[in-house]
């Protein structure tokens, strides 16, 4: 299992190397809408919906959204600013709402098994996720330089949660809804986070970004990744599912490795318009 889970890593990590360095934006942005749709298969199932041709129907939905969303919302195939601020306003209600709901767990867990009401958060998740993608691609130029780094502080969010939360873990930090989660490992992927960041600014040369801007941005990195994760764990939890599919060997299904990605995008996103880079 070990084996496999690495193997389908190291491919899923070529692969995003690929479509970030090699694909102009609107290609990169198709390849990512059709993601997004796998997502939104994925995420049919996980609301609750237990026949084929419906999880069929919500997905292209999902992706008809976002044919016509790139159509009104993107000129010379990159994101305008407004369709940016638009996700992200939508993306930060949705995330704080699902914080709420998070530490209020178990109660309104009447919220989690609402099927429209978790069939339209689907919306929420992905299309701010997609559009924060494919603006990212557009901002890191020829080298990658934004998306990889969106990529490299959710990693390290989550391995410094890991590690810590193997080695010094005592506190749950969410009991109720993924009880190996620990407040220790929670701390260890906030200060890996903010570590990367900062070294990231330091040895790439963002001269646009201080190092202490660096370091809220890794802070609130880690936030949104955990929020990610846990949204997604208490999904699968009210439906009653270990996985939300069974579509990457060793790793589940696409949403398990985005969860925390689908937070955290946008977040970053929101950094670079802040930050005026």
């Amino acid at each position: 299992m070990l084996k496999q889970r690495i193997i389908t890593a190291i491919l899923l990590v070529i692969v995003l190397a690929a479509a970030v360095l090699l694909l102009p934006t609107d290609y990169f942005a198709l390849v990512f809408a059709l993601v997004s749709m796998i997502g939104a298969w994925e995420w049919s199932r996980l609301s609750g919906i237990t026949t084929g041709w419906k999880h069929v129907v919500y997905a292209l939905s999902v992706f008809v959204s976002l044919v016509v969303i790139y159509d009104i919302g993107f000129e010379k195939y990159v994101p305008t600013r407004a369709l940016l601020e638009y996700a992200l306003f939508g993306a930060t209600l949705f995330w704080a709402g699902a914080a709420l709901a998070i530490v209020a767990y178990p109660r309104g867990t009447a919220i989690w098994s609402h099927r429209p009401l978790m069939l339209a958060a689907g919306f929420f998740v992905l299309i701010p996720f997609w559009v924060a993608s494919s603006w990212l691609h557009h901002k890191s130029l020829a080298y990658g330089l934004w998306i990889f780094a969106a990529v490299a502080l959710t990693a390290a969010a989550d391995a410094g949660a890991y590690l810590a939360g193997k080695t010094l873990g005592k506190h749950k930090l969410a009991r109720h809804v993924s009880p190996g989660k620990t407040v220790e490992g929670f701390v260890g992927g906030v200060l890996l986070s903010i570590i990367v960041a900062m070294a990231y600014v330091h040895f790439v040369g963002f001269q646009e970004v201080t190092l202490v801007e660096a370091a809220w941005v890794g802070f609130g990195m880690a936030i949104m990744s955990v929020i990610g994760d846990l949204s997604v764990s208490l999904l699968k939890r009210e439906s009653g599912v270990k996985d939300s599919s069974s579509l990457l060997p060793g790793h589940g299904g696409l949403m398990d490795r985005l969860d925390s990605l689908s937070a955290s995008l946008p977040a970053f996103a929101l950094a670079t318009v802040l930050l005026g880079s």
